[in-house]
This record gives structure tokens, C-alpha cells and sequence, in this order.
């Protein structure tokens, strides 16, 4: 698994540093700004700052996401598991492990910055909708901001490895690149709405199957309440089934690949 975690990092090692350095300049400067005019700004301005904070996080993390889909395309494209007799679940497992240490290495980078901008709102009267909520948030405590990381990186592995199964259901039919767009675009609200479904689903069980008392990370309904994650309706069974989905997509992608495309 190292070498392979070598081998990605070598292929995209200019775009992982212009990444990373993008974001840390882009919120050295919106911090900055934020903490230098927090006295003379408005709290619609601050508010608008840290708006373009949290966009600035998503745009990074879909950047991220696209590396390594981009890295999984390519190992397609060029035969490489043929070659050097890697294993393709090992590679498919490689690549999700490349994202999620990106994403937190990102995360934590990004709590720093969250620190610095609670730390200049607390104790001020603001009245800006986003301040509130950086305040409210921040306040869980660092478990909470861990542990929702933790939520985020279960989901995001979970839909890397159910586009990798597009991908790879798409190639079977060898068509265009404009009908492949198309049936990109078709399976996967297929599979978003049978995963939407099903989650729908293991929600209402969840509200008659638990009632305990509040806990620290869990509501009495059995549904996670923590800090920067906010699928309302994410559980024990929520979780379960994500990660369940996510080996059979890596199993069934791998067998697809070994056996029917023959990379």
C-alpha cells in the first residue's frame, strides 16, 4: 500500500501543493481581513467572509475529490494494474486512502482557521447569521470536530467509490465521450435515488427502533448530533449501511475490472 500511496502522491504532486497552497493563502488573506476590519465592518460584510471561507473549503475538497478520480481514470486508461500486477481492490483502497489523508490534512488546516475566526467573534455582539453559527458550532469541542471529520470522510470515501463503479460500468459499453457523459450523468442519479431511498428509509426505523437518552454524540432518537456535519439524519444503521455500500462497490468495480474489461 506505500509504494502505491508514493506513486500517487509523485503523479499529482504539483497540483496537491498548488492546492494546499492555494487555500492557505486564500484564508490567511480572508482571516486577515476579516480580524483586521472586524471593528469598522458590518456583520452582513463578515458574514459575506466567512461565506467565501466555507466555499473556499468545498471548492478545495471537490478539488481534491477530482485528483483522484482523475488518478482512477488514468490507471484505466493506460492498463496499469495489467503491468505491475497490482491487485485492483489494493489500488481502488489506495486511491480512497490517498483522499482521506488529503481531506484531513485539509480538515485540520481548515479547524485551524475556524479557531482564529471564533476566537475574533467571541465575546462581540454580532448579529451575523454565520458568526452565530461559527460561534455555536466551535463550541462543541474538539471530539465533536474529530468525530464529524470522521462522518465526512465515510461519506465522501462512500461516493468516490460509487463513482469509480460508474466509471467502470460506463466503460463496458465503450461508447462516445458525449453518451458517456450522458449515462455518467443518468447512473448516478439512479444510484444517488436508490441511496437516498434506502437512507430515507433506515431513518424512520431509526425513530421507532431508538429512544435513549441524550448522549454526548447522539440525540435520543439514535441520530448523531455533532458539530461541522449536518445530514440531520445520520446514524448508527446510517453508517453501517455507507460503509457496507462502499466495499460492495469496491468489490464489485474491482471484479468488473479483472474480469470483464481485463485492464
Amino acid at each position: 500500500m506505500n509504494p502505491l500511496l508514493h506513486y500517487l502522491y509523485n503523479c499529482n504532486k504539483k497540483k496537491i501543493w498548488a492546492i494546499y497552497v492555494g487555500f492557505i493563502t486564500i484564508s490567511l488573506i480572508l482571516l486577515f481581513n476579516f480580524m483586521g476590519s472586524a471593528k469598522h465592518m458590518t456583520p452582513t460584510k463578515q458574514d459575506i467572509i466567512l461565506v467565501l471561507f466555507i466555499l473556499l473549503f468545498s471548492i478545495t475538497v471537490f478539488s481534491i475529490s477530482l485528483i483522484v478520480i482523475l488518478s482512477f481514470r488514468r490507471m484505466l486508461k493506460n492498463s496499469m494494474i495489467r503491468y505491475t500486477a497490482i491487485p485492483t481492490k489494493k489500488y481502488i483502497c489506495a486511491n480512497l486512502l490517498f483522499f482521506t489523508i488529503m481531506f484531513i490534512l485539509l480538515s485540520v488546516i481548515a479547524l485551524g482557521f475556524v479557531h482564529f475566526f471564533s476566537l475574533d467573534i467571541y465575546g462581540k455582539n454580532t448579529n451575523g447569521e454565520f458568526q452565530r453559527a461559527i460561534q455555536y458550532f466551535y463550541k462543541f469541542g474538539l471530539l465533536h470536530h474529530f468525530f464529524s471529520i470522521f462522518l465526512l470522510i465515510i461519506d465522501l470515501t462512500n461516493f468516490l467509490a460509487s463513482v469509480y463503479f460508474i466509471i467502470v460500468i460506463i466503460k463496458l459499453f465503450k461508447v462516445n465521450s458525449v453518451l458517456n457523459k450522458v449515462l455518467f450523468f443518468f447512473f448516478f442519479v439512479i444510484l444517488g435515488w436508490a441511496q437516498f431511498s434506502i437512507t430515507e428509509f433506515l431513518q424512520k426505523i431509526d425513530k421507532h427502533a431508538f429512544y435513549t437518552k441524550s448522549i454526548r454524540l447522539m440525540d435520543k432518537n439514535g441520530f448523531f448530533e455533532t458539530s461541522f456535519y449536518f445530514n440531520e439524519g445520520s446514524s448508527i444503521s446510517y453508517v453501517c449501511f455507507t460503509l457496507l455500500s462502499t466495499v460492495l462497490f469496491i468489490f464489485i468495480t474491482s471484479y468488473i475490472i479483472d474480469k470483464k474489461l481485463e485492464v
